[in-house]
């Protein structure tokens, strides 16, 4: 370990304001006046006791850092993880793909071209999974439930990347513009119905893991477990659709949404007063895995 303090000095100096930041150099300025109340105590009035208070500075800023460094050092190991197991389940999910369009154009006449290739996996990125690491250490623990059914499997994890996708646009929109998002509602009834297609994905696997009580347990413990991961995220946005309630005031066309109670969304079906019969009513519907 360095005998200095740049790693004390940059977190002050260098690294960027967040929250977890400001909670760090606090947690280093509570160490340092720890340690300096604790030894101070033994330091007399003596000709000597300059240089004893400057060493104690010294060793308050060495401890200080050690500390700081080692934290650092823990989350960056953290999130050099974190990356390894999204790439994991990204190529998982890039290999899905690429196997269904073998099977799709195998002894068939149709042929997908390169550039259509390239577009079919830019659509399938887990592109928002990153808002939510325990969520991608989760899926990734799960992720040997793909051998039993690949199917099932991919739409979860797509289905969730739609979930923490609805969040995160959210969430950056009032970041950009101090208000949410004219339909956060109508996204809101999605990532319910979500929840409810992602819970049934992971039920569904009963279907197809090896027949023997341990397995059913851990499928249903998994379930359990996803569940309480997801709903953390629900609860945020049922937080936003609550605040944006609050700001804009209740009206005739307030609606309040509950995460158990509510039919999902459908621009048709829930807003048209006039009946229709158009018979490209299907393509309005929301397709939940694009």
């Amino acid at each position: 370990m360095d005998m200095n303090a740049n790693d004390l000095i940059d977190l002050f100096t260098k690294e960027p304001t967040s929250s977890y930041n400001n909670f760090l150099k606090f947690q280093a300025i509570l160490l340092f006046v720890i340690i300096f109340l604790f030894f101070s105590r033994f330091l007399n009035k003596t000709p000597t006791v300059i240089i004893m208070i400057i060493l104690l500075i010294y060793f308050g800023f060495y401890v200080s850092n050690v500390y700081v460094k080692t934290v650092k050092n823990d989350l960056d190991d953290f999130n050099k993880k974190t990356m390894f197991k999204l790439n994991s389940l990204q190529t998982l999910v890039n290999d899905h793909i690429k196997k269904k369009i073998l099977l799709t154009t195998k002894g068939a006449s149709l042929s997908i071209s390169n550039k259509d290739r390239i577009l079919l996996l830019e659509k399938n990125k887990l592109d928002n999974l990153y808002i939510d690491a325990n969520m991608i250490h989760f899926l990734y623990s799960i992720k040997k439930l793909y051998d039993y059914n690949p199917d099932q499997f991919y739409k979860l994890l797509k289905g969730t990347n739609q979930i923490l996708k609805i969040r995160n646009e959210i969430e950056i929109f009032y970041d950009s513009e101090g208000e949410y998002t004219e339909n956060i509602h109508e996204m809101f009834e999605i990532a319910i119905q979500l929840r409810t297609n992602c819970l049934n994905n992971l039920h569904n696997m009963i279907y197809t893991v090896p027949k023997i009580s341990k397995m059913y347990k851990y499928v249903d413990d998994i379930i359990i477990r996803y569940g309480v991961l997801l709903d953390r995220n629900l609860y945020k946005l049922n937080d936003y659709h609550l605040d944006d309630i609050k700001n804009k005031g209740i009206n005739n066309r307030t609606k309040f949404i509950y995460i158990n109670h509510t039919k999902p969304y459908d621009r048709l079906s829930n807003h048209s007063i006039i009946p229709t019969n158009d018979i490209n009513i299907k393509s309005e519907l929301i397709d939940f895995y694009l």
